[in-house]
């Protein structure tokens, strides 16, 4: 692991930090590189304001965009850690589901919303706003 460091920021530009950045392609090197480092941060878009996706060694998830699995019946989302909200919703919508909690902007990645605090709940699949509103 010898990557030169990077100089990384959030959405909010402070505070800056130098890291290694890991730049997986495919689930398979992604479990490679992570096999070989300790202490990795997940980074997604880099829409935090703070330090949220600071670390040593950063996992930059962005190409790590895909649907595993969905189970419309069921709810049951499998995705890989760069897929964006805007993209689960595109798909769940359409299914009869939303996201019960979400951020300010569709624009942030699974990984990114594992390492968030500011939202508070687990983000699991619900029915869609109408029978929600029934509640």
């Amino acid at each position: 692991m010898n990557q030169p460091l990077q100089t990384l920021a959030g959405w909010g530009g402070y505070p800056k930090q130098e890291a290694r950045l890991l730049r997986p392609l495919a689930r398979g090197a992604c479990a490679a590189q992570l096999a070989q480092a300790a202490g990795v941060t997940p980074r997604g878009m880099g829409r935090s304001y703070g330090d949220s996706a600071n670390g040593a060694t950063v996992l930059q998830t962005t190409a790590l965009d895909h649907f595993i699995a969905f189970d419309p019946v069921a709810g049951s989302l499998t995705v890989e850690a760069g897929i964006t909200l805007r993209e689960i919703l595109k798909l769940v919508v359409r299914q009869g589901w939303f996201l019960p909690v979400t951020p300010g902007t569709a624009h942030v990645t699974v990984a990114a919303r594992s390492r968030a605090t500011y939202m508070g709940k687990i983000t699991t699949l619900r029915e869609r706003s109408r029978n929600m509103s029934q509640q």
